[in-house]
Order: structure tokens, then sequence, then C-alpha cells
């Protein structure tokens, strides 16, 4: 039986950075999916927030995971309906449901990223 909050979750995908071989003695970082897993990604911000950030061009998201999903800081991972890549702000043992809890999650802040 699944949780209330678990009805948000959507497909996300790890993003890696990988190094190869530029075939001229460097090397270049490309990025390539890795392992999927389930998770919300959700705005957290106001409505004057909200209006803030398209001025400045940063939104800020709540994502929550599964307990065993461990997020780091600096990870980049997509959602995968509509293939937006996000940076994680915060890691994953800062806010989780406490041990006594019936349910559990893990909770990061993240922003899209933009770019390699």
């Amino acid at each position: 039986m699944s949780k209330l909050f678990e009805k948000f979750y959507t497909d996300l995908v790890m993003i890696d950075k990988k190094t190869v071989s530029d075939g001229l003695g460097g090397f270049e970082t490309s990025l390539v999916e890795g392992v999927s897993f389930k998770g919300s990604v959700v705005t957290k911000a106001t409505t004057e927030q909200r209006q803030a950030e398209t001025q400045i061009g940063q939104a800020t998201y709540t994502v929550t995971v599964p307990y065993n999903v461990k997020l780091e800081y600096n990870n980049l991972f997509k959602r995968v309906e509509d293939g937006k890549i996000f940076r994680v702000t915060s890691d994953s043992v800062d806010v989780k449901t406490p041990s006594v809890a019936t349910f559990s999650f893990n909770q990061v802040t993240a922003e899209e990223y933009i770019g390699v």
C-alpha cells in the first residue's frame, strides 16, 4: 500500500559526468544517464518568490525521494516527463523522516541546471 506522498512520485534518472578521450590527447566531460529512481520535484516558492525568481532566472525546488535514495550536494538528475535537469543544492542526510515514523523519505533542495 503506497503512502499519499508517493502518489506524487514521478520517474527521475541520475545524470552522471563521464570523461572520455577527445582523440587529441586530452579529454572532455559529457553527461550520461545513470540509474532510474522515483521522486517528486515541486517548487517551494511563494508567489512573490516566483516573481523574483523569473527576474533572476533561478527557481528553488523541494525534491522528495524514498528513504533509500541518497542525493548529495551537486548531484544532477533529470525529470523524465519533461527532460528538465536539476542540480541538488543540499544533502538528503539533512532532511529525512525520523526512524520512529510509520513512513520514510528524504528531501533535498534543487535548482534547474542549465549548461555544462
